[in-house]
């Protein structure tokens, strides 16, 4: 609903779903009687259902990524970030004037086709489109403005600026890339017998065969990649890539696991490469990088001082 609103929103960065199990476990000091009169609790406050229901509804209404999802779960998660932002921004004395939300309003109003409507018009639109009230929607606008103003505030905390051996480092992690196999293992002792086996291609070709290990190819992957998504440190990756053609890898940590790679194959880059201009690339990319870091860090750090109870999915009481 509301494609073009949400393609004209101004874009933040959303940490959602995922962060949500890094909350920690929810507090227990809730009176029973609090279920079912409220939608649930945080920074030990008490949250209405209309309060609640506000940032449902707005967690519809308005997206500010591509990720649009309209699973119920997925908008519970989004609400409940967005109010808890709303909460803190107010903390931090956030404030959204009257003339920031009817400018806002009227680019959205704009954007649909409504030029200078009159309050009949807007009020028709609203209840065809949201099924709201003005005063519901404009309130809805307000917090979201302030959660992005915080937001905004956030990212633009100065980082520390990226050393040369760094910007060396992100420009070979985006630009060598690695073909090979894995097989992973819940625990480094199997990893280690695995290896002493596997000792070159032929060797882990039939180990493999023998033992109908599962194993996980990874083609022409960039090392950035096995850094972020299979989550191995970048000196470790690096340390990968530096090995031979049909080298087979000491165990090394993947999420939890141990994995021991067959090296396949190679793309290298030349250092030198790293032109001025590609370097005022890389170092902007290396801030981005940075910045999200700190974002996510400032979030994961409010979601623990908010300690929220959702009472709709809360077992303790």
């Amino acid at each position: 609903m509301l494609d073009i609103l949400r393609k004209n929103t101004k874009s933040i960065i959303w940490v959602v779903v995922g962060s949500f199990v890094l909350w920690g476990a929810f507090s227990v000091g809730s009176q029973f009687s609090k279920k079912g009169r409220y939608a649930g609790q945080v920074f030990g406050k008490s949250v209405s259902f209309q309060e609640f229901n506000s940032f449902f509804q707005a967690a519809q209404t308005f997206s500010y990524s591509e990720d649009r999802s309209q699973d119920p779960e997925v908008l519970r998660h989004k609400a409940w970030q967005n109010l808890i932002y709303s909460r803190e921004a107010k903390r931090e004395h956030i404030s959204v004037s009257d003339d920031e939300v009817r400018q806002e309003l009227q680019q959205l109003l704009a954007v649909h086709g409504l030029q200078n409507p009159t309050p009949q018009m807007y009020r028709r639109w609203l209840k065809a489109t949201l099924r709201l009230e003005p005063r519901q929607f404009e309130s809805q606008l307000r917090e979201m403005i302030r959660v992005q103003k915080l937001v905004s505030r956030v990212m633009q905390q100065p980082v520390k600026e990226p050393s040369e051996q760094d910007l060396h480092d992100l420009y070979l992690m985006d630009e060598q890339h690695l073909t090979g196999e894995a097989v992973l293992f819940n625990t480094l002792e199997e990893a280690q017998t695995f290896q002493s086996q596997a000792v070159d291609e032929t060797g882990w070709q039939k180990v493999v065969k023998d033992h109908s290990y599962v194993v996980v190819p990874a083609k022409n992957l960039p090392l950035t990649e096995l850094n972020r998504l299979w989550q191995i440190p970048k000196e470790n990756v690096l340390a990968l890539f530096a090995l031979p053609k049909g080298s087979v890898s000491d165990p090394l940590p993947v999420e939890g696991k141990y994995a021991v790679f067959l090296v396949q194959d190679k793309v290298a880059v030349d250092p030198s490469a790293l032109t001025p201009e590609k370097q005022a690339e890389t170092k902007e990319k290396a801030l981005k990088i940075l910045k999200k870091q700190v974002f996510f860090a400032w979030h994961l750090n409010l979601m623990q001082r908010a300690k929220l109870r959702d009472f709709a999915h809360d077992e303790t009481e």
